[in-house]
C-alpha cells in the first residue's frame, strides 16, 4: 500500500542547476547515504545529472510523492524554457504538495495579472488555476492521489505551461499598453 501523508503540506524543490543545488546544501549535515539523501534537519534529495530534487519533510520511501520523483523526469526543460531567461532567470522552482493541489511558491514573484479571472475560466478546465496571495500570483494545478511518475510529470507539466502563459499575458499586457500610450501621446 502506498503511503501518501494526506494532511502534511509536502515542498518540492528542483534544481535545474546543479551547482546551485551544491551550494544551497552545504551547511546540510546528511544523516543517511542511499538513494535518497537525508539530512540531520528534515531534508531529502536526489541528484538526476542536469536536474536535483529536494523535499522536506522527510518521507518515507513508500510514499507516493519519493516513489514518483525517484525515476528521472524528462520534462523538466519546460520550466527552464519560462524560468531561465533574462528578466525573471530562476535556476529552482518550489512546488507545495497537498493532497488535492500542487502550487508553486509565492517566491516566484509573480505580480498580478489583469483579467485573472477571465484567464482562470479558460484555463480551469484543464485543472489549472492562477490565484492571488498577498498581491502575488501563484499557479496552482488540481491533482489526483496516488502521484505516479507519470502523472507527476504531467502536472509538472501544466504548471511550466501555465508559467509560459503568465509570462506571455505580462508581455502582451505591456506591448498593449506601450502601443497605445504611443497612439495618445499625442492628445496629451
Amino acid at each position: 500500500m502506498i503511503n501518501r501523508q494526506s494532511s502534511q503540506n509536502i515542498t518540492i524543490e528542483i534544481y535545474f542547476n546543479p551547482y546551485a543545488f551544491h551550494e544551497s546544501i552545504t551547511k546540510y549535515q546528511i544523516e543517511n547515504d542511499g538513494d535518497w539523501i537525508k539530512t540531520k534537519n528534515g531534508y531529502m534529495m536526489r541528484e538526476f545529472g542536469n536536474y536535483a530534487i529536494l523535499i522536506y519533510p522527510i518521507l518515507s520511501q513508500d510514499n507516493d510523492i519519493v516513489m514518483s520523483l525517484s525515476e528521472k523526469l524528462d520534462n523538466l526543460d519546460r520550466f527552464r524554457e519560462s524560468l531561465m531567461k533574462p528578466g525573471n532567470f530562476k535556476d529552482s522552482i518550489t512546488l507545495h504538495v497537498t493532497e488535492n493541489e500542487i502550487t508553486t511558491s509565492l517566491d516566484l514573484d509573480l505580480q498580478e495579472i489583469v483579467g485573472l479571472s477571465l484567464v482562470n475560466d479558460v484555463i480551469s478546465q484543464k485543472g489549472v488555476l492562477f490565484k492571488e496571495n498577498e498581491d502575488l500570483t501563484y499557479v496552482s494545478v488540481s491533482i489526483k492521489r496516488p502521484l505516479t511518475s507519470n502523472s507527476l510529470s504531467e502536472y509538472f507539466s501544466k504548471i511550466a505551461y501555465a508559467l509560459k502563459l503568465y509570462y506571455k499575458i505580462r508581455e502582451e499586457q505591456e506591448d498593449i499598453a506601450l502601443k497605445t500610450s504611443l497612439q495618445f501621446v499625442n492628445f496629451l
